[in-house]
């Protein structure tokens, strides 16, 4: 009987102990649960609170697009240089090389006026000789009769009529001379104008043709074959064809990331699926204000031009496209992510300890990314404030 009991009694404390072990494990294992779901909380509150990214390398550039027109810095309009009808005039489209033709006058009109004017200017040689002879036989004359009316009145009784007659007489002689004197010299000018206007029209015959002075393109006409024109008239507008540019408008904003000598790519609208090369050649210093904001003006000259058809693309419109900044791969981060407070700069890097504050140096940007110098490393995750 006692020896059931012990049995018992085992029994009862193996099952107590078993319990016991259950309800430790039991507690154990919740502890556990609970712990693990204390940090798990914290880690998504983290996880909630900061917006994180990582350090990368990227190449920093920024394309600036803009519109322009092609043009050319060096356009002229040509005038007549003489009177004449037009017999040849180079035509709106027209290209025109370098010491061809742009305008023909009627030469024969030109001769036939010369001619005309050649023998106006011998007739009025011949009327100058015949003034001058004029002249010298009125000079001749003059003296005689001074002489003659010197010895009338020392002949005379010298009384004061008498010396009056004398003075009225050679004042009359005098007045023959001045008379002589100012037809020869009405003569003399006549033959001075009819001179200066027949060597004008003999030099014209070097003006009744017009030549290009480089490669052009005719832009517009004023007159056509068959007009009269008159000198200095306007006949054409053209533009020198090796001169050819591309010029827009720089907006303030953009102005500081553009300098002479800066590469570009070109968008013809003639050439839609081709892209040319240029290069800023000129940015102007003085701003243009307009309703739309302030802009400067530059001209882009084209690396080469052999491909295109540049009488077909003259006032055309055209795309730039500039690329600002760093093509180079760089190490960068966000623009959002970067502080900055007077000259210093810091990132916030997520480590296995938490979130640091980390110092760095950086250097170009552009709309959306800084560079960074040094501070951080590529791969390394940095974090906002998710608010």
């Amino acid at each position: 009987m006692e020896r059931y009991q012990v049995k018992v009694i085992n029994r009862a404390n193996r099952i107590v102990l078993a319990i016991f072990i259950i309800i430790t494990f039991a507690s154990l294992t919740a502890l556990t649960a609970g712990c693990d779901n204390e940090g798990s909380g914290k880690e998504n509150e983290i996880e909630d609170q900061y917006i994180s990214t990582r350090v990368e390398k990227k190449e920093l550039s920024e394309k600036i697009a803009l519109n322009g027109f092609v043009t050319s810095k060096n356009s002229i309009t040509k005038k007549l240089e003489i009177d004449g009808t037009i017999t040849f005039i180079a035509k709106k489209g027209d290209t025109v090389k370098k010491d061809d033709a742009l305008i023909k006058l009627d030469k024969q009109s030109v001769e036939e006026k010369l001619r005309e004017l050649e023998l106006k200017t011998k007739e009025a040689l011949i009327e100058h000789e015949h003034t001058l002879s004029l002249k010298h036989f009125v000079y001749a004359a003059a003296d005689l009769k001074q002489k003659e009316a010197k010895v009338k009145y020392e002949e005379s009784t010298g009384s004061r009529l008498d010396y009056i007659e004398f003075q009225k007489e050679i004042i009359n002689i005098e007045k023959e001379k001045e008379t002589a004197d100012y037809i020869t010299k009405i003569a003399e000018n006549k033959l001075e104008s009819s001179m200066n206007e027949f060597n004008n029209k003999k030099d014209s015959l070097s003006k009744i043709e017009i030549y290009s002075p480089f490669d052009c393109l005719i832009i517009s006409n004023y007159l056509v074959e068959g007009d009269n024109g008159t000198e200095m008239q306007k006949a054409l507008d053209f533009i020198d064809i090796n001169s050819i540019v591309l010029k827009l408008d720089i907006p303030e904003s953009n102005k500081m990331k553009i300098d002479k000598g800066t590469d570009v790519n070109i968008e013809l609208n003639s050439y839609p699926n081709k892209t040319f090369k240029g290069r800023v050649s000129n940015i102007s210093t003085i701003p243009k204000r307009t309703d739309a904001g302030i802009f400067y003006e530059a001209f882009i000259d084209f690396n080469d031009v052999s491909e295109i058809n540049l009488v077909s693309v003259y006032g055309t419109k055209a795309k730039i496209v500039i690329v600002s900044g760093e093509e180079a791969s760089v190490l960068v981060a966000p623009n959002d992510y970067i502080y900055k407070e007077d000259d210093k700069a810091w990132v916030y890097k997520k480590t296995d300890e938490g979130i640091t504050r980390v110092f760095v140096e950086i250097g170009t940007s552009n709309l959306n990314y800084t560079e960074i110098t040094s501070g951080v490393e590529e791969g390394d995750e940095i974090v906002i404030n998710n608010s």
